[in-house]
């Protein structure tokens, strides 16, 4: 069966029982399951409602949707604690650097939030923060009723968790609500505004000072940054890119490049490499992704020659290290 339901908001709220007969869910687990695969399963309706549930949260669609239902890879490390519990939905966007998880109330209590899953959402975020600090990770908690106020109020004041309210209409339409959602929406604007002027402002550094001859193309929506000459042709998706966030530098290749350079390569030979000619250690995120960055601790708001001097040669040497340094070349 095909999820029936569409992103509109008319007429009066279903109640639980007939939620359930719209979407012909059957035993308890397989209640759940069924569910998250139809709502938010791999298909343009399930994109659309993804993308709908973001942007009550007031993040940016997602441009590849890639839904990794009933998910156990990510608590994999946690399983010597006995700790055998899944992820209802995860998705990653390697574009913009973020991880979703979304946890759904049990159907068996009627589809309310309750202190079980509490429990678990903030350990599965923290587990997520943990494994993927090149990610910004968001959790979203989804319920089909009002959530309690001890819930609320814990997930309206954590950093990126999000207390969502899924309704469904008559008129087969539904609608996310996310509580307390203005404040968060003012917090994340404010930081990706300060990203995107950290990431021009290093920008114009590198051609003004640096002189390197950075292809059009400039700072995106997701903050990622054209610098040096596109790989091919005047493409700029294929070439070197920065990316600035969690206190962090990142150096990348295009995503197609990327894969394709990065496939049966040594990269932990490639990444002592650099850390021994900078003197500082070199991270990456490879091993949970296959689009490969590499990354120090960096604070953009230092202007100091040092500071510069740091960016410059990380970026020159992954360029060197991974064959790009003619795209830094004038």
């Amino acid at each position: 069966m095909k999820n029936p339901f569409k992103p509109r908001l008319l007429q009066a709220p279903l109640s639980f029982s007939n939620i359930l007969d719209r979407f012909e869910l059957t035993e308890t687990r397989e209640k759940e399951v069924n569910f998250v695969q139809l709502m938010l399963g791999k298909s343009e309706a399930g994109k659309t409602a993804f993308n709908s549930l973001l942007s009550s949260i007031g993040l940016d669609e997602i441009e590849a949707y890639e839904p990794i239902l009933e998910d156990t890879g990510l608590i994999d490390f946690a399983a010597r604690k006995n700790y055998n519990k899944r992820v209802d939905l995860v998705v990653k966007d390697e574009a913009g650097m973020r991880l979703f998880i979304v946890e759904m109330a049990a159907l068996s209590s009627f589809g309310k939030w309750d202190d079980i899953h509490q429990e678990q959402i903030i350990f599965k975020h923290f587990v997520a923060t943990t494994l993927y600090k090149d990610f910004e990770v968001f959790t979203i908690a989804l319920s089909f009723n009002e959530f309690d106020s001890k819930h609320r109020s814990f997930i309206s004041e954590a950093d990126n968790m999000f207390a969502t309210h899924l309704t469904f209409f008559e008129d087969n339409t539904y609608q996310f609500t996310t509580h307390d959602i203005q404040k968060k929406i003012e917090t994340n604007k404010q930081s990706t505004n300060k990203n995107h002027a950290d990431a021009e402002a290093w920008l114009k550094i590198s051609s003004e000072e640096w002189g390197w001859s950075n292809r059009v193309g400039g700072v995106d929506k997701y903050g990622q940054t054209c610098i040096g000459k596109s790989s091919k042709g005047s493409n700029k998706g294929n070439g070197l890119f920065w990316i600035f966030k969690k206190g962090n530098a990142k150096v990348f290749y295009g995503r197609a490049e990327s894969e394709l350079l990065f496939f049966d390569k040594d990269i932990d030979s490639i990444v002592n490499k650099i850390s021994t000619e900078l003197g500082i250690e070199v991270l990456t995120n490879a091993g949970n992704s296959d689009w490969v960055n590499f990354y120090i601790p960096f604070d953009t708001n230092d202007y100091s020659e040092q500071n510069k001097d740091l960016l410059k040669r990380f970026t020159t040497e992954f360029a060197k290290q991974t064959g790009g340094i003619h795209l830094l070349e004038n």
